[in-house]
């Protein structure tokens, strides 16, 4: 058997493969023996036909399977050795291809190839910046007002003001019964959308009775169907005027620092003092800090490593993705043609040009993502899912949120599983290269830090999902 490559571009070939007679006819006896003693011919017993009979029946068959056998066994050999690093799939170039057992018993097979480009990169060479962001004082007492606030409560009171919060009952005038819209609600006087409307409850006690429209008091439509109860469609069906009876008056009360409050927050004992409070939250503070530092680096590293220039095999990826088009479920999706993707390859070469700078880094770092650094990206996510039902995130500890995250890995679909490992690499990656950059650290406010240029230049693609995962298998199957 002899395989060799001819190079037709930066980082694109020609590989052949010759299979003689002598390299499958050994593989092809052993079928026919295996099929034979399957084989139920009439005058024979099972098992015992003649093998020349077995041969004319099934030997093409068999030599079809075994030359596949071969020839994938013997290319996957010669891959692994050459340590090549193929972009996407050899592609059978049906031209310089001989494959014909009737006429012969050698055989040519021809793939075009393409490769991942090599990265070299010198870290120390990169300038960037790390920001130390400080924590002033006047945000330490922001966030102490906003927690008096969130842990306030309301407190009846005699007579509405501007701030006061009402609950009213409502019912639709100029109609009787059930045709009328009724509804019971809460309203915050400072919220009423028209200020003569306003003005009319400020000085209103308990059990006072006004007629007001509804539709100027309460301009915003998903507003007013939430207090009237009823669908926002039908809002053109109502009258403009309700009467209104106040039920309650009700003023808002921030909470005052102390003991029981401290307990209540925070657990018994574990904030003793305004001053210990004040470090807590300034702690807090440091930690939220730390992450927009954090994120703010790793984009600026992304955007300085995005300036090196990389080879790409850009004829063979828009053959090869038109063959991936080509392999689409007909009637589901139109496949894009050759025009549609050559319009995207700068869009496409850019991701594959971020994703070879990963893997570079990741091989530095130590090649494979293990089972506790999926967890701790798990947690990222987990965290972030409690963010996202409203629940506060120091009301999970880490032994806890650990226990979650490990749980939860376990039962993951393989796409989620694979996104949760591509946050696991691009922390490890960014890990990395911030361990080995000599950053400049600037100490730096949030309001300036703020006004820095914001704009970062990641990578974003109007690519696929398909298609970017498709690029990622490639890869991970290529170190394989």
């Amino acid at each position: 058997m002899e395989i060799t490559r001819k190079e037709t571009g930066d980082l694109m070939g020609v590989m052949t493969i010759k299979i003689a007679e002598a390299d499958y006819q050994d593989g092809v006896i052993a079928s026919l023996k295996k099929i034979r003693q399957q084989v139920v011919m009439k005058g024979f017993r099972k098992g015992k036909a003649p093998i020349g009979l077995v041969k004319k029946m099934h030997g093409n068959q068999a030599i079809i399977e075994e030359v596949n056998n071969v020839l994938g066994e013997k290319t996957g050999e010669y891959i692994r050795e050459e340590n090549l690093r193929l972009f996407g799939d050899l592609l059978p170039r049906h031209e310089d291809t001989s494959f014909n057992i009737v006429n012969s018993k050698d055989f040519t097979f021809a793939f075009d190839y393409g490769l991942f480009p090599e990265i070299d990169i010198d870290l120390a060479e990169k300038k960037l910046t790390s920001y130390n962001i400080i924590v002033l004082d006047k945000e330490i007492d922001k966030e102490i007002e906003n927690f008096k606030k969130q842990n306030g409560v309301f407190e009846e009171e005699d007579e509405a003001t501007d701030k006061s919060q009402l609950e009213i009952k409502l019912v639709e005038t100029g109609k009787e019964g059930d045709d009328a819209v009724k509804s019971e609600g809460k309203i915050l006087v400072d919220m009423i959308q028209d200020d003569y409307i306003k003005s009319l409850f400020i000085g209103q006690k308990k059990e006072a009775k006004l007629t007001i429209d509804v539709k100027k008091a309460f301009t915003n439509e998903a507003d007013l169907a939430g207090l009237l109860k009823i669908e926002k469609e039908k809002l053109s069906e109502i009258n403009d005027d309700f009467d209104i009876e106040v039920i309650k008056i009700e003023k808002f009360v921030i909470a005052e620092l102390n003991q029981e409050l401290y307990d209540k927050a925070f657990g018994e004992g574990n904030v003793k003092s305004e001053e210990e409070l004040r470090d807590k939250f300034k702690e807090e503070i440091a930690k939220a800090y730390e992450k927009y530092s954090v994120n703010r680096f790793n984009a600026d590293a992304q955007k300085e490593l995005m300036k090196i220039e990389v080879k790409s095999p850009d004829e063979f990826i828009v053959k090869w993705l038109l063959s991936k088009e080509a392999d689409k479920e007909e009637g589901k999706e139109e496949p894009r043609t050759k025009e549609d993707i050559e319009n995207d390859l700068p869009k496409f070469k850019e991701e594959l040009k971020w994703h070879s700078i990963k893997s570079y880094f990741l091989e530095k770092s130590g090649g494979n993502i293990s089972r506790e650094e999926e967890i701790e990206a798990n947690k990222k996510l987990t965290l972030s899912q409690f963010s996202q039902y409203g629940l506060p995130m120091g009301s999970l500890n880490d032994e806890l949120l650990t226990q979650i995250a490990t749980e939860s890995l376990d039962k993951l679909k393989e796409n989620e599983r694979h996104y949760v490992k591509e946050i696991a690499i691009e922390d490890k990656v960014f890990i990395y290269i911030s361990e080995n950059t000599e950053a400049t650290v600037e100490e730096i406010t949030m309001d300036d830090f703020q006004s820095l240029d914001k704009k970062i230049d990641t990578v974003k693609l109007d690519l696929t999902k398909e298609q970017i995962e498709d690029v990622k298998k490639e890869e991970e199957k290529s170190e394989e």
